[in-house]
């Protein structure tokens, strides 16, 4: 859970870091797109990896990069092109805490306690994530992004020691691996594997545009972001979005028509996050 303070924290900080970093609701998209390529390009790495050298040995080389890349961004992160560089290099790093520990939970529990155990574990990523908003969206109130930033580039420090004195009695489990074409011939033989790989990349597109823009909108709703608000610069409107419930959201909140799909529909989350801030300008 404490690995995840930063995964939030630029979301909950939107309304004050578009001020104070003088950017667009485009370059505020595309911080949010870096972090969402990065992160994909790490759960695909360190995945790869974890069937080759175990899945705890990926997870703890994960943790202290994680541990090392939030506290850069917790401590450089002080305009749009570093946010966007040190916000990547987090989501670089923190691939291997999610797969891999959950390749650790299907060694560990027996398939009779598998399915809750790894529940379990979902939900603390999930509790992680509104922690990282709830924490960011104080720290604002009481010394601004700097200090949310820095908070959460302590935190993992205690989730990293946490993990390593769990799992020091846990082996470091190899896998045989399957010779005739793994991975991709599932996907070209097995239609119901391709299905839910699809069903799972619209469902990731549909939920990370939301992450993306709604932790602002939270904070700024909740009156947590308190300081922008006094200055006048916290844009109290959502970004637009060709996502039905988004649309749909923006019409309750702004008031205003639903804008029919314009041009920034994709098939990924990155280029829609980046797409939302366009449309958003």
């Amino acid at each position: 859970m404490l690995f995840y303070s930063v995964f939030m924290v630029a979301a909950a900080c939107l309304p004050v870091l578009r001020a104070e970093w003088d950017m667009t609701a485009t370059q505020a998209g595309t911080v949010a797109a870096g972090f969402s390529f990065g992160y994909a390009a790490s759960l695909l790495v360190f995945s790869w990896l974890a069937d080759r050298i175990g899945a705890k040995r990926v997870f703890l080389i994960s943790a202290v990069l994680s541990v090392l890349s939030a506290l850069a961004f917790g401590l450089f992160a002080r305009s749009y092109m570093s946010g966007l560089v040190f916000y990547t290099m987090a989501a670089l790093t923190q691939g291997g805490l999610y797969t891999p520990a959950i390749m650790l939970f299907a060694d560990r529990y027996a398939p009779a306690q598998r399915g809750t155990a790894v529940g379990w574990l979902i939900a603390s990523n999930t509790i992680g994530y509104s922690f990282s908003v709830l924490m960011a969206s104080a720290m604002l109130a009481l010394g601004g992004y700097e200090t949310a930033f820095i908070v959460a580039g302590v935190l993992p420090i205690s989730g990293f020691v946490v993990c390593v004195l769990a799992l020091r009695y846990t082996e470091n489990v190899i896998r045989p691996r399957p010779t005739a074409g793994g991975a991709w011939r599932i996907l070209r033989t097995n239609p119901t594997a391709r299905r839910l790989v699809a069903g799972y990349t619209f469902h990731t597109w549909e939920l990370l545009t939301m992450w993306a823009w709604l932790p602002a909108f939270l904070a700024a709703g909740l009156g947590l972001a308190r300081a922008d608000f006094r200055q006048g610069n916290t844009d109290r409107r959502l970004p637009d979005s060709n996502l039905l419930p988004h649309r749909l959201l923006r019409f309750m909140v702004d008031g205003g028509p639903i804008r029919p799909p314009g041009s920034c529909l994709s098939w990924e989350q990155p280029p829609c996050w980046t797409g939302c801030g366009y449309c958003r300008r």
